[in-house]
């Protein structure tokens, strides 16, 4: 009788130990992906020059950190600053993905679109 009862209750426990292993995984995963996005939000740059630049910090009335700090917290660019955001990678010639800010790269191949244009002629 004692061995029937745990057969019948061994499912039944094993299903609930299993629901709990994945919430305290889904709670853990949960955890790691608001510290990545926390992470995210923050604007980083590379420096690129071998002398002293400014801080980062410094640089937030920039456009080019305000452009970088909107897409981190996803909100959507408008038209002026994604004409703005062209200008900037097309016009430097150090980087293709990036705009160059006193000594600073604010990358920005995260949202940048490569097109391969056939020509023909």
């Amino acid at each position: 009788m004692e061995t029937q009862l745990t057969q019948l209750l061994n499912p039944h426990i094993s299903k609930f130990i299993n629901n709990l292993t994945n919430k305290e995984m889904k709670k853990q995963m949960k955890k790691q992906m608001d510290k990545q996005k926390a992470e995210q939000r923050e604007v980083t740059a590379t420096k690129f020059v071998a002398w002293d630049v400014p801080a980062l910090e410094s640089l937030r009335d920039s456009r080019a950190y305000a452009i970088r700090a909107k897409l981190n917290n996803g909100e959507k660019l408008t038209r002026e600053e994604k004409n703005c955001l062209t200008c900037g990678v097309f016009s430097n010639t150090y980087s293709r993905t990036g705009i160059l800010v006193q000594g600073w790269l604010f990358d920005f191949s995260d949202v940048l679109r490569c097109y391969i244009v056939k020509q023909y002629g």
